[in-house]
């Protein structure tokens, strides 16, 4: 197993925590939360879980959409290694977009389509608040048009409302906005 340190994690969700690859900036490595859990508390064996694919389904899916989602470099049993994104610049960009139109984007980023054009917003400045939600609604767009119904039978999550929030987007280092999570 990876040595996997608190001082290096990123994020600690439901499913997996991601950590700093501390040889390789360009990538992050996911665990499951499970194991985390028990190498926190000096339990771990791996013999008490299964693949991470399998524990984790999205993982899977990031490996069939690459352009939607963080590149997949490599799986490993207990974990996997991801493409390292500017989840920061996608976080601060919502949360600004967030504070201009009093709101919360996700709900507007799932149905951007349906206050497209409508007269909803008071000013020049929360119009073009709205219009930067665009890339991430065309993101969430694209899913929904690829991910093929058994793709989204291995989610938790099955309604049409992807987990989107602030946290959950990253660009590229080329400039390429991709979800983080489903």
């Amino acid at each position: 197993m990876i040595a996997l340190s608190p001082s290096n994690l990123l994020a600690d969700g439901s499913e997996s925590a991601v950590f700093r690859d501390v040889d390789n900036p360009n990538v992050v490595i996911a665990i499951t939360s499970y194991a985390w859990y028990d190498m926190r508390h000096g339990e771990y064996d791996s013999s008490n879980y299964d693949p991470i694919t399998d524990q984790c389904p999205k993982y899977q899916i990031f490996q069939k959409y690459p352009d939607l989602f963080p590149k997949v470099y490599d799986v490993h049993y207990e974990w996997v290694v991801l493409e390292k994104l500017d989840s920061e610049r996608a976080r601060m960009e919502l949360e600004d977009i967030a504070m201009i139109l009093d709101t919360g984007v996700s709900y507007l980023i799932n149905n951007y389509k349906q206050y497209t054009g409508r007269n909803v917003w008071n000013n020049e400045t929360q119009i073009q608040a709205f219009e930067r939600l665009k890339p991430y609604a065309d993101v969430i767009d694209r899913v929904r048009k690829r991910l093929v119904p058994s793709d989204l039978k291995k989610l938790t999550r099955m309604d049409k409302m992807f987990d989107i929030h602030s946290e959950n987007w990253g660009f590229t280092s080329q400039g390429v906005l991709k979800l983080l999570d489903l």
